[in-house]
């Protein structure tokens, strides 16, 4: 339980745990009778997996009842460390968009918009990952290769067609389709994300 608890942490986030300490039944008053439902603050803070453990004790308190008797309570508080606060040193406007983001991706609209924490989080184990950046330096290769290509082929031709008034004529309804492709390619992208 403490373990799922621990999950739920967001970043900066703090996660309290109060409850009747093991020792209470030998040297205690009141409270459960059974080990099992009873605390032991380092065997707690040892499943916090994740989180900063600030706080492992055993505290004393009054019993109510009887004013002259102590209780003794297991408590423990822990926290989750940003690891990379990346926004704090990042423009106003840019952290209050950040902002904005975190609150619209904790909301689980869609699954299109993650809370910006979770990617930020997630983009260490991504850039680490090295079939990650195998696959990024292809894309970014055939990116270069392609706009080389472009440029080569469409300067020419461009100031070709500038020039001639033949060459504008024959080439202008290719310039167009090819033009027009890459917005049709975008047509599902913005359907999905609009819908």
């Amino acid at each position: 339980m403490h373990a799922r608890a621990a999950c739920a942490v967001a970043p900066g986030g703090s996660l309290l745990i109060l409850g009747h300490d093991v020792r209470n039944l030998a040297e205690g008053h009141g409270g459960p009778q059974d080990a099992d439902r009873l605390l032991d603050p380092s065997t707690v803070a040892s499943q916090l997996e994740g989180l900063h453990v600030v706080a492992a004790e055993t505290v004393t308190r009054q019993v109510d009842t009887q004013p002259s008797a102590t209780a003794l309570d297991a408590l423990v508080r822990a926290g989750m460390v940003v690891k990379d606060d990346r926004l704090s040193t990042a423009h106003p406007l840019l952290r209050e968009i950040g902002r904005l983001r975190e609150i619209v991706g904790r909301l689980d609209l869609t699954i299109l918009l993650p809370p910006l924490s979770t990617i930020l989080g997630k983009l260490d184990d991504v850039m680490a990952n090295k079939a990650f950046l195998g696959a990024a330096w292809v894309t970014l290769e055939a990116f270069l290769a392609g706009n080389l290509i472009a440029v080569a082929i469409g300067v020419p031709l461009g100031v070709l067609m500038g020039r001639s008034i033949i060459a504008d004529r024959m080439l202008l309804p290719w310039v167009n389709m090819l033009l027009s492709a890459p917005l049709t390619a975008l047509v599902p992208v913005i359907d999905s994300i609009s819908a």
